[in-house]
């Protein structure tokens, strides 16, 4: 679809480079001519002329005949709403009506000139981490089933240079994170509580600023101990696997615990404020102990998943328990059923709703099909892992990752090819770095050879 970057400079009469000063002057001048105030046909009148451009590029002479646009004040007003906000401006300068128009859509945020840049470090980065975990499975996968005979510490090395890519990733967010003791003002509430008593309004906001800086540090430290954590438990597991120590797995899985713990921070935090919310409140607005339950099973159900299956892990592994390796997986499965009952409730849901409801139906429908197929791969995965740490030595670990090799993959374009296509799609003008004229329509295009010269019959259709 071709962008028109130029309609609304035509509107207002400037150049694509103009200041924001001679768009504000040529609003006014144009709303004092035909504000309907000053002007009652204005909304009836448009320019009939053209703007006639005569070109020369190398062996060709060119006409380019770029019809004026209707104006009226409505229009008028459009054009400098858009022309005279800098962001508006920028994403109409490279996607046209169209992107404007996508500003308040869902995918709106991927047009923010000040968003493209960081999204694509983004896409750049995860694709980085991706090729690096595909990279330590084949490691892995080729020392297990025993074609090289590599420490563990030269298998995890993706792995390695994964941590320090996060730990460059956790300080650039750090740094780029603003200074709670520059972002200003209290809240609102702070405003209206102390407006009248100046002093007190400005305890308040040191206050204010002190709790906001003791919060920054605290998620700050979290952040550190969760990587720091994380690599000792990577090393302990490589000393763990090349026969270095003998440590129980129970002491291995220490610093993994410690990960857990810091991950229950977030969780009370936003369990504390789900109970200040209307989430927890009944149809008569009393507070309802069932939805304060509900509440609280879906803020920690994930951890308690996580922390049930590396227990059960970690009693197998150190033999207090015989288990087949099928059961140990058992939280693994339970993921299966939560989610296949919630798809099974909505469903239910909207065949009680009179009519059934399109898009209900239709979202279902493709929860299930994404249930269905993320589900097949991660359970294939699953049972091939349990069956071979079972003493099932004739499955190779390469053949039980094939699943994981796809979906990672399939993730990989995404990332490094699809998404970065589609946010750059339309970057760049037609006449890159704005020409000052509008060549945006070609009625007529007459082109003579060097050594004839040009004829003395110009572009009769030319008006």
């Amino acid at each position: 679809m071709e962008r028109d970057t130029y309609a609304l400079y035509n509107t207002l009469g400037v150049q694509k480079t103009a200041t924001e000063e001679e768009i504000k002057k040529a609003y006014r001048r144009l709303a004092l001519r035909f504000h309907p105030d000053k002007n009652p046909n204005a909304t009836d009148q448009v320019r009939t002329s053209f703007n006639i451009s005569l070109v020369i590029r190398k062996e060709e002479l060119m006409i380019l005949r770029t019809p004026w646009y209707p104006i009226n004040f409505k229009a008028i007003t459009h054009a400098y709403e858009i022309l005279s906000d800098p962001k508006k401006r920028q994403v109409y300068d490279k996607y046209g009506e169209m992107g404007i128009s996508m500003l308040d859509s869902v995918a709106g945020f991927l047009l923010d000139p000040e968003i493209q840049g960081p999204l694509c470090m983004l896409f750049t980065t995860i694709s980085l981490l991706i090729i690096l975990i595909i990279l330590f499975f084949i490691f892995l996968s080729i020392r297990v089933d025993g074609s090289v005979s590599w420490s563990y510490g030269v298998v995890f090395i993706p792995i390695w240079i994964e941590d320090i890519i996060l730990f460059f990733v956790l300080i650039a967010y750090a740094n780029a994170r603003k200074d709670p003791s520059e972002e200003g003002d209290i809240d609102d509430e702070y405003e209206d509580l102390y407006s009248q008593d100046p002093g007190v309004r400005e305890q308040a906001r040191e206050a204010r600023r002190k709790q906001q800086k003791t919060l920054s540090r605290t998620r700050n430290f979290l952040h550190n101990a969760y990587l720091i954590m994380i690599l000792l438990f990577q090393v302990f597991i490589v000393l763990r696997a090349d026969k270095l120590i003998s440590w129980r797995a129970v002491i291995i899985f220490v610093p993994y615990f410690i990960v857990e713990a810091i991950n229950l921070f977030p969780n009370f935090v936003e369990y504390r404020d789900l109970l200040r919310s209307a989430r927890v409140l009944d149809v008569n607005g009393n507070p309802s102990i069932y939805l304060k339950i509900k509440c609280f099973f879906d803020t920690f159900w994930w951890f308690a998943i996580r922390v049930a299956l590396s227990i059960l892990i970690v009693l197998r592994i150190d033999e207090v328990i015989i288990w087949s390796w099928g059961i140990v997986f058992i939280p693994l499965y339970l993921i299966a059923v939560r989610y296949g009952l919630r798809l099974l409730w909505q469903w239910w849901s909207l065949r009680r709703a009179e009519p059934l409801q399109n898009k209900g139906k239709v979202d279902v429908i493709v929860g299930a099909v994404t249930f269905f197929v993320v589900g097949s791969l991660f359970y294939t995965v699953v049972g091939l892992l349990a069956s071979r740490l079972d003493g099932n030595t004739g499955i190779k670990l390469s053949s039980i990752l094939i699943p994981v090799f796809i979906t990672m993959s399939l993730i990989l374009c995404c990332t490094g090819c699809c998404l970065p296509c589609i946010l750059l799609a339309w970057n760049g003008d037609d006449l890159e770095n704005g020409s000052d004229s509008a060549f945006k329509t070609i009625d007529k295009r007459i082109t003579y050879p060097t050594a004839a010269g040009p004829s003395t019959a110009f572009a009769s259709g030319s008006n």
